[in-house]
């Protein structure tokens, strides 16, 4: 039912009323994050140091950091919709 809730809610959108409005220096700060956890995660796929694992585990939540961020200024920022698609 929370889900419904969050339709309903006015000035902004489901994002928005999930998690909030993130400035964009802490998009940015996602960002850093998500590029160092990558590179551990590549460093995992072409090494084999005892961490490897741990750091391919870490690597696997970069793409739900990027989704966050693309889905939530894809709807909050885009005043053109399809021109940001085809762009």
């Amino acid at each position: 039912m929370d889900s419904v809730v969050l339709l309903r809610t006015q000035g902004g959108s489901v994002i928005h009323a999930a998690f909030g409005n993130p400035s964009s220096a802490n998009q940015e700060v996602l960002k850093v994050i998500a590029i160092v956890l990558m590179v551990l995660d590549h460093i995992a796929l072409v090494t084999d140091a005892p961490l490897s694992h741990p750091f391919h585990w870490l690597g696997r939540t970069v793409l739900p950091l990027f989704s966050y961020i693309l889905i939530f200024n894809y709807l909050n920022n885009t005043s053109q919709p399809l021109a940001y698609l085809a762009s």
